[in-house]
């Protein structure tokens, strides 16, 4: 579902002319990696908010994504089994 909505928002893109038919993958790519990085947030703000540990959360997603982003660590075949495995 994710790569049909950024692989339409390129489409539109390209078609108005904001960017060129050679960059539609690297467009694509990087709007699919935004979304799910960014619905991975949400909803861990969701259930900090449910659980009553907005704090915990918010510091958690401070000191984890960096380090995350920057160290690496296990990668998972599939968006939803990351997501799932990166809760906190």
């Amino acid at each position: 579902m994710v790569a049909r909505l950024s692989k339409a928002l390129v489409r539109f893109q390209i078609s108005i002319g904001l960017i060129k038919e050679e960059d539609a993958n690297i467009y694509q790519y990087g709007y699919a990696v935004m979304a799910e990085m960014a619905s991975n947030i949400v909803i861990s703000i969701c259930f900090g908010i449910w659980l009553g540990q907005l704090k915990g959360v918010l510091f958690f997603l401070c000191m984890f994504l960096p380090l995350r982003s920057y160290c690496g660590g296990y990668h998972a075949d599939k968006a939803w089994k990351c997501m799932l495995q990166s809760m906190p």
